[in-house]
């Protein structure tokens, strides 16, 4: 026990704050002691019960006794404080008694929140969290510069400074000089050759030994007071942070700009986001806002490690979410600067010469003005004249939009989120690339329903209009927009593109196929041979399109070049599943005329039977029946023939070169089916065509013996049909035909064809 006493009377007399402290409670305590209610006891006798039950009455009462007693203790210091804490709970437990009873206090504060944005801006929040990344970038990159600036500045400076001031203290007990001659020397030591011989700095246990400092400064009654002696505080301070500068930058910069927190209030950082992306003045600094993402993996702690899957997820989520967002906006400023370059370009096209040059002759011919109600029209290039400088265009704000937008991704070239690298890059060039996709197949305005479609000449030209702008954002960032448009085009080749959507290919195959070449089927269109294109024929309906300007040499490469290879595949596959369709019936009507076309194969020179034969016209799976099957397909050609005579739309034109329902095309069709059919059976195609030649010869020789005038009103027009099958095929000759169809009939027939209308020009 005395050693106890002599060890704590040592530790008084070192620290005299100590005994004061004990003065104080051992004070405290004796005037606690002197307001028991045992002072105030006169008589035990009356308290007897107080006594038996006392160990209850202890139990029960201790909580009300000491709070009673602190509460006289509190009074009688400071009476009048106590007395206005009071009153303050008072007022405000008043004030939010009255507020509540107002019902719209949410929509009065939200609308003055609403008034004050508008009035002052928005708080530049996107502005100040890109500066705050750019300063956390520029400290990681140039840390070995300032780990040698910082260790000559504690060297050089620091210490000399804290020597200094050490010196000009008239009091510095012992412990507190121990510690200031350590730091003094420990700067002192420090030199550039440590950081060229790459040893590792630890000056943690200096910024310890300052908190201890700190301590022996700070308890009251201590010999050196820190409080007296501020310019050693704020020295001591500094030397701290340029210790952290060398040993422990990250730290000091997840001390000093650490924005974790956000992770916890993600409604209020999308409201952020969300106000500073109206901003315009705030968009080129919203690549802040994924990059402040990165921040949220320091939120978590060793003794949560449940807590680190959810974070890392959001953490991924409102990044994407956030470049997702200012990709979309920039890529509508760029499409819709797309859509103005191809304005202007539609402008160029050839089909608006003609107001130009109907203004011109009528200037020429000296005809009457535009009337006072017409807008006069604009040459192109108009809109690149200003007689004003201040003058800005939708165009100039664009460029100015997609400046600032571009500016922020060129800004951030990776975002490390947790242990995911994210390219924002990327995620603008995807959504690119979604948005590019459906840009181009709305520019082709397909309507199923009146059979509206652009041209593709005209498509081709927007399209490289949009290539040509789009290669004006590789000016403000390192993308590569070839790769870009080469993976859209390729796209569009396809029936459907990545996203499952229809493509140019589908919609321009399911034009050409249900649109145009239904109507030429019904002999509404017609296909010339002259022209090389199809023609609309002359009827009483008004027809949606004009098949001359969609089927013409130019428009054919225009779409070739559109839909590639591909999508001519694509679009022959198409076509080749009717055409089988349509063979696939005419199969079925010689299967149903078999006994007859059999006969008529064997009879075909006897006129005689030919005729009682040709009244009767009205599941095979071995090769022989196919072949046999393929054999009477060309007989029931052949003899069908002369039926077209009585269709009105057989009469050939020969400002056209072929006849007006496309039976002209049957030429080509009837040789490219006997390459196909008998090359499929192995067989002799030349030996099939000339028995092709010689009955439908026979056949059409019979229309000549029939007088009556309906059935014979176009038989010179199908007369040419054999001219024009053996000129297609590479397999029969002219003197084959004229060995079995005389040359006189052709002669004849072409003569009267071209006799029957003149051909007029101009």
């Amino acid at each position: 026990m005395g050693k106890k006493k002599m060890k704590q009377m040592n530790i008084t007399e070192k620290n005299p704050a100590i005994a004061t402290v004990r003065e104080e409670k051992t004070n405290s305590h004796s005037h606690r002691e002197e307001k028991t209610p045992d002072d105030d006891v006169q008589n035990e006798q009356q308290l007897s019960a107080v006594h038996k039950e006392k160990s209850e009455v202890l139990k029960a009462l201790t909580n009300f006794y000491h709070s009673f007693v602190d509460i006289m203790e509190f009074r009688t210091v400071n009476y009048d404080f106590t007395k206005n804490y009071l009153d303050l709970i008072i007022t405000y437990v008043s004030v939010i008694l009255m507020l509540s009873r107002i019902d719209d206090r949410k929509v009065l504060v939200g609308m003055y929140n609403c008034a004050h944005e508008m009035s002052n801006g928005s708080r530049n929040i996107a502005e100040l969290l890109f500066y705050v990344e750019k300063l956390r970038i520029v400290v990681r990159k140039f840390k070995s510069v300032l780990l040698r600036y910082h260790l000559l500045y504690l060297a050089q400076f620091d210490a000399l400074a804290l020597n200094d001031t050490m010196q000009n203290l008239p009091v510095c007990p012992e412990e507190e000089s121990i510690l200031m001659s350590y730091f003094v020397s420990s700067l002192s030591s420090l030199s550039v050759k440590q950081v060229e011989s790459g040893e590792q700095f630890d000056l943690q246990g200096m910024r310890l030994d300052w908190f201890r400092l700190q301590a022996y400064t700070s308890v009251a009654k201590a010999p050196l007071s820190l409080r007296d002696y501020p310019a050693l505080g704020r020295l001591m301070n500094m030397i701290a942070f340029h210790t952290m500068m060398i040993d422990n930058v990250e730290g000091l910069l997840e001390e000093t700009s650490d924005l974790s927190i956000f992770c916890f209030y993600p409604r209020v950082f999308e409201k952020m986001f969300h106000q500073c992306n109206d901003d315009i003045q705030e968009q080129k600094y919203l690549i802040s806002f994924p990059q402040v993402c990165s921040h949220f993996h320091t939120s978590t702690h060793s003794m949560c490690p449940e807590e680190a899957p959810m974070l890392e997820k959001r953490s991924l989520t409102y990044c994407a979410s956030f470049l997702d967002e200012i990709s979309k906006q920039a890529c509508d400023v760029l499409l819709e600067l797309c859509a103005e370059q191809r304005n202007l370009s539609d402008q160029l096209l050839p089909k608006h010469s003609a107001h130009t040059i109907n203004r011109v002759r009528n200037k020429t011919q000296k005809k009457q003005a535009a009337k006072k109600g017409e807008t006069p029209s604009h040459k192109p290039g108009a809109e690149s004249q200003r007689k004003d400088r201040f003058i800005v265009t939708n165009m100039d704000k664009l460029h100015l939009a997609l400046t600032e937008l571009c500016w922020s991704f060129h800004n951030c070239s990776h975002i490390l989120v947790w242990d995911h690298v994210i390219i924002p890059v990327e995620h603008l060039l995807s959504q690119l690339e979604v948005r590019l996709n459906r840009s181009i197949v709305n520019m082709v305005n397909y309507n199923q329903a009146t059979l509206e479609i652009t041209r593709p000449s005209e498509l081709l030209v927007s399209i490289r209009a949009y290539v040509e702008s789009l290669h004006m954002i590789s000016r403000y960032i390192n993308v590569d927009v070839t790769r870009l448009v080469k993976s859209v085009l390729l796209q569009q080749t396809q029936p459907l593109d990545s996203m499952g959507d229809q493509t140019i290919t589908t919609l321009f195959t399911n034009w050409y196929l249900e649109g145009l070449l239904r109507q030429a089927s019904s002999g509404m269109i017609t296909h010339s041979p002259t022209m090389q294109t199809f023609i609309n024929q002359p009827t009483e309906q008004q027809q949606s399109f004009r098949a001359q300007e969609y089927t013409d040499i130019s428009e054919m490469q225009a779409l070739a070049e559109l839909i590639g290879p591909y999508g001519v595949l694509f679009l022959r596959e198409n076509l080749m599943w009717h055409i089988t369709s349509q063979i696939a019936e005419l199969k079925k009507l010689v299967i149903e005329n078999m006994d007859a076309l059999v006969q008529i194969r064997s009879n075909f020179d006897k006129s005689d039977q030919m005729a009682v034969l040709l009244k009767k016209l009205p599941e095979m799976s071995s090769a022989d029946e196919e072949y046999k099957l393929a054999c009477l397909l060309f007989v029931y050609i052949a003899v069908s023939l002369p039926n077209l005579a009585m269709d009105q739309g057989s009469l050939y034109s020969r400002e056209h070169g072929g006849h007006a329902n496309n039976i002209h095309c049957l030429s080509t069709a009837i040789n490219q089916l006997a390459a196909a059919l008998f090359t499929v059976h192995n067989k002799n195609i030349e030996e099939h065509l000339k028995e092709f030649l010689l009955i439908a010869s026979s056949a059409l020789l019979q229309l000549g013996q029939n007088m009556e005038r309906l059935e014979t009103r176009n038989r010179d027009s199908v007369y040419l049909m054999l001219h024009l099958i053996v000129e297609e095929s590479p397999f029969l000759t002219q003197d084959m035909l004229e060995s079995c169809f005389p040359y006189v009939l052709l002669r004849n027939a072409y003569r009267d064809v071209y006799k029957i209308a003149p051909i007029t020009l101009g």
